[in-house]
């Protein structure tokens, strides 16, 4: 469990221990970020959790790991899958209507099954989701515009360890998540 300063820009890549820390854990590490007011409570007595899955063993691992650590019998339980959507199609789909529709049609099945599969963990440890939902685009993006107006105690993710170049390169969703979303984030 670390601190984070909520640093911005590039002092963020310059010097975060708690990124530098997510990076290279091989265990489970919740980062807590700085209240937006000073005023807000630290420990919100209410448990608002929300689990990102994409459907991979590390994000299905994140579930895991989440009821391993925590008493979430009075938590208010979400989880988000994020489509690739329209606009992530190739030009020779979206011309064509039938394969478009059978494409978004493929889309939307792989992300019910995704949350029913992570739907299931949480029940089978007596958990029961008050909400599973997809969202579409950029998961970062959508994740944190979706975090913006129902913020909250906790955003559970997995993460694929990414480091070097290829983090650099792709980025992470999870990294992103972490610098940029307000409340606790706990990265397996």
């Amino acid at each position: 469990i670390l601190g984070s300063h909520g640093k911005k820009g590039i002092s963020k890549w310059l010097g975060s221990v708690s990124r530098k820390v997510v990076s290279g854990s091989p265990y489970p590490v919740i980062v807590a970020r700085p209240p937006k007011k000073l005023s807000e409570e630290i420990f919100s007595r209410s448990k608002n959790v929300l689990i990102a899955t994409d459907g991979s063993a590390n994000s299905y691992n994140a579930i895991k790991k989440l009821v391993e650590i925590f008493n979430l019998d009075d938590a208010v339980i979400e989880i988000v899958t994020v489509k690739p959507g329209f606009e992530s199609l190739p030009v020779e789909i979206k011309s064509d209507k039938e394969w478009l529709n059978k494409c978004l049609a493929k889309e939307e099945e792989i992300a019910n099954e995704i949350l029913d599969t992570a739907k299931t963990m949480l029940v089978q440890n007596n958990y029961l989701p008050e909400k599973t939902f997809s969202l579409e685009g950029d998961p970062a993006e959508e994740i944190l515009k979706y975090l913006s107006t129902n913020p909250k105690d906790l955003i559970v993710m997995g993460s694929h360890g990414r480091e070097g170049i290829s983090d650099i390169l792709l980025g992470s969703i999870s990294k992103r998540i972490l610098d940029n979303a307000i409340g606790p984030v706990l990265i397996v």
